[in-house]
């Protein structure tokens, strides 16, 4: 992975970089990816203690989900995440 190159620009109603929290360095803006079943999908985030079905599946039915948004320090790799409901896909309720 490298980090030393700058992203590109990033998608409609994203946050702006913000600095490294850590050493101030400058941050990439990037993505948690989550692989399920042959799928893939960005990271969602979904308020509440996770609730397990009888199969061991979490219940996210008629939960409203959230895109994570994630940068990358460029000198140390900290990573830093944010949710924005308005900036995704996947920022419907379920």
């Amino acid at each position: 992975m490298d980090l030393t190159q700058p992203a590109k620009p990033s998608i409609p109603g994203a946050i702006p970089a913000p600095a490294c929290g850590k050493c101030g360095g400058q941050m990439n803006e990037g993505f948690v990816l989550d692989n399920s079943y042959g799928t893939t999908s960005v990271s969602n985030w979904i308020a509440g203690k996770p609730e397990y079905g009888v199969l061991g599946n979490v219940k996210t039915a008629h939960k409203k989900q959230m895109p994570v948004h994630t940068f990358a320090c460029r000198e140390c790799g900290y990573l830093e995440s944010y949710i924005r409901p308005e900036a995704g896909p996947k920022a419907s309720p379920r």
